[in-house]
């Protein structure tokens, strides 16, 4: 199986994030498990962290999305 196809396997498996329940946390956590555990690029791990984004309620803005990465890489 390809490293992508892994990382996708892991986002079906990671609850949705959902403003006012730690909605936050949740993405945060998959973008450092994405950008670390997964030890994706930059790019890879945004457009999984899109694909997540699918199931997040309210989903998060792009600007959101390419911060929580940004944060991610440098933890």
């Amino acid at each position: 199986m390809q490293l992508l196809d892994r990382a996708r396997s892991y986002l079906a498996k990671c609850p949705p994030a959902i403003s006012g329940a730690g909605g936050h946390n949740i993405t945060f956590t998959v973008a450092v498990a994405l950008t670390h555990g997964f030890n994706l690029s930059r790019s890879d791990a945004l457009l999984l962290l899109k694909e997540y984004n699918l199931k997040c309620t309210p989903a998060w803005s792009e600007n959101e999305l390419n911060h929580k990465i940004n944060e991610a890489i440098k933890t």
